[in-house]
């Protein structure tokens, strides 16, 4: 690979998986220089919240290793020295690590060092462009063989029972189908990612309510719940029915299709 400028390689831990919410606990980057020259960087943040078990396990991080880390903007301006003038290369770095660096920025009101025509090389893409993630690409990765009678229906169904039943027992899924749903969708509730369970509370992750809680709309914007349970799919629906005891007649309801207040 020819570089024309330093290509900085970059990976994040934060404290969640929500691009806008959550915040960076550790960074680590390796910039590698068109003459092959390397520079390190790495450091813990405080994020100045607590870490959640789930993260913690996760990540080795714990609320005691980052109560005396810097602040990201203690460490932004020597951040932005390592990434100035250079091209940015991670995993899933497109979608995640670099729309959470680019928030942890804005933030403190700090323009995003890299140059407006950055270019982003990510690992996770050449992936998915190179490598056929197909069934029978997955029948091979779990089972070591070719899958048989590929394209047909019955031998479709016959080798995702195969595939499921080595998912089940390499990666020790115990419990109902709905509990097992339940852990590889945590903390978020539902398939499309729009509510999500914190602590006691479940939190909106769309829309102009992102971030507040089921129980802050019912006080505060209570029609807004009525328009989720008229208009959004019938998997939320049934969330909300769960978590929400909700009646008011007199709530207008708004416009089919057309979330309130867009």
């Amino acid at each position: 690979m020819h570089l024309e400028r330093p290509l900085v390689f970059f990976d994040l831990e934060t404290t969640g998986i929500d691009v806008e919410q959550d915040h960076v606990i550790e960074i680590a980057c390796l910039k590698v220089f068109p003459d092959r020259q390397k520079q390190k960087f790495e450091t813990l943040v405080n994020p100045g919240r607590f870490l959640t078990p789930e993260i913690s396990e996760l990540t080795g991080i714990t609320d005691e290793h980052l109560v005396k880390a810097p602040r990201f903007a203690e460490i932004a301006d020597e951040l932005s020295n390592i990434l100035a003038n250079s091209d940015l290369a991670g995993y899933n770095a497109v979608k995640f690590d670099l729309p959470v660096l680019r928030n942890e920025f804005g933030r403190i009101d700090k323009p995003f060092p890299c140059p407006p025509d950055v270019v982003v090389l990510d690992a996770f893409e050449i992936l998915r462009h190179h490598e056929q993630r197909n069934l029978a690409w997955t029948f091979k990765y779990y089972l070591g063989t070719e899958m048989p009678d590929a394209h047909r229906a019955m031998g479709d169904v016959a080798a995702t029972e195969d595939i499921m039943r080595e998912q089940i027992l390499r990666y020790e899924l115990r419990g109902t189908p709905a509990e097992i749903v339940s852990k590889l969708r945590y903390p978020f509730l539902d398939s499309g990612r729009r509510l999500k369970v914190d602590g006691e509370h479940v939190i909106v992750c769309f829309g102009k309510h992102r971030g507040k809680t089921l129980r802050e709309l019912t006080e505060s914007d209570p029609g807004y719940v009525v328009w989720m349970t008229e208009n959004l799919d019938t998997e939320v629906v049934e969330i909300l029915r769960r978590y929400v005891h909700f009646e008011s007649p007199e709530v207008p309801s708004y416009p089919e299709a057309a979330e309130p207040g867009s």
